[in-house]
């Protein structure tokens, strides 16, 4: 018998994996990672890049920890990766919320 299932209805496992899966509506599956990323602002007269640290990334878009806050609808382009491996990418952000004491974590999509 399955501890996750202690029916041992194989009709109950199969609802509690579309349960976790209806938790995380994403549109695409998302990658984790530990890679270093470049922000660049797109405003005029923007400071030089900031190094972020990469949660996960999907297709349409990427997370993040952050030394600065951004605010929901800022827009600026992120850079991961060197080489062939390189991803460069104008994006918006959709959330920035506490990570710490000094950092955040920011949820953004790739405009």
């Amino acid at each position: 018998m399955d501890s996750t299932n202690p029916s041992g209805d194989p009709r109950q496992q199969y609802e509690s994996e579309a349960a976790v899966l209806d938790r995380d509506r994403r549109r695409r599956a998302r990658i984790e990672s530990d890679a270093v990323g470049y922000l660049l602002r797109e405003a005029a007269g923007a400071e030089e890049p900031w190094e972020v640290h990469i949660q996960d990334i999907s297709r349409l878009g990427v997370a993040f920890i952050s030394g600065d806050a951004m605010k929901p609808g800022d827009v600026c382009r992120i850079r991961i990766g060197m080489g062939p491996m390189r991803l460069a990418r104008r994006m918006r952000v959709i959330s920035c919320q506490p990570a710490g004491d000094t950092t955040y974590r920011i949820g953004a999509e790739f405009a």
